[in-house]
């Protein structure tokens, strides 16, 4: 495609970490641009195409940067390259405004237009007035008999998760649906060549906020400032900051559904049940 526009890639491709799924590249062309390339071979025909619309949703202004959407095929998504530059003083403090001006983009219902993916996996998304029964029935008990979880999960396992579904609605506030990007953990946040915030790989739908911020501390904490800038402009209910672990099982059984007792998940998983269970 790029030859076609008499672009000709230069020197060597840089292989990027981060993500689990897809195999992702970043090159230059002739003409000085740059870009960056994610590969999979053997996934859901519309993974891709489920990405760039969640990517083309969060292009919303006052909100973090996303990559624009060059192309899209079965196979691959291919993107402009934000950079990779040092986080400017203020990073941390304008990501937290920009989240919270994420979050007040709101819907009457939570769920989608549309179902997409958190990896490889469907995340379906109905729409629903019922935050509960949202979040219990397609963010937690979907992925209880998916994937590696079928195998892996005990009687024992299943009756902890259901204890702790039981609890929650004595322990998390109602929450307006809200825009969420879905999948914001540290791994799928980016650093522009200003040093700008920004964030990639979204698995978009309207939810809880405080769900969708839970994963930003589920894995590599941000940067404290960021929760402070949320608290200026932001509107969740007092204790908030305290509640966001109660919202990481749902990546936990993500993780086992996906990788087994890869990465511990499934001992993470047996840990946050015994805690909250």
């Amino acid at each position: 495609m790029l030859a076609a526009q008499g672009q000709t890639p230069l020197g060597p491709m840089e292989r990027l970490e981060g993500g689990a799924i897809s195999t992702t590249i970043r090159f230059a062309v002739d003409t000085g641009q740059r870009y960056v390339a994610k590969c999979l071979r053997d996934g859901p025909p519309d993974l891709y195409e489920k990405e760039a619309a969640g990517l083309q949703a969060l292009a919303l202004p006052g909100c973090p940067r996303v990559p624009r959407v060059i192309a899209v095929e079965q196979t691959f998504l291919l993107m402009e390259d934000l950079g990779k530059g040092e986080r400017k003083s203020t990073y941390w403090e304008e990501f937290g405004h920009q989240m919270a001006e994420l979050h007040s983009h709101t819907s009457p219902t939570f769920g989608y237009a549309h179902d997409n993916y958190l990896g490889v996996m469907p995340q379906f998304n109905p729409q629903t007035d019922d935050g509960i029964a949202f979040y219990v029935e397609t963010r937690i008990m979907r992925y209880v008999d998916a994937g590696l979880c079928s195998e892996l999960l005990t009687p024992e396992d299943r009756r902890h998760i259901e204890s702790y579904c039981a609890k929650l609605p004595d322990r998390v506030p109602s929450q307006r649906p809200a825009l969420c990007h879905g999948d914001l953990w540290h791994g799928n946040v980016a650093i522009t060549d200003e040093g700008d915030p920004a964030y990639l790989d979204p698995a978009v739908y309207y939810g809880w906020p405080e769900a969708d911020l839970g994963m930003t501390t589920q894995y590599e904490r941000f940067g404290d400032r960021f929760y402070d800038a949320y608290d200026e402009v932001g509107a969740l209910e007092p204790g908030w900051r305290d509640r966001l672990e109660l919202y990481h099982i749902k990546e936990w059984l993500s993780m086992v559904a996906h990788q087994g007792e890869g990465w511990n998940a499934l001992i993470r998983l047996r840990a946050f049940l015994d805690k909250y269970a």
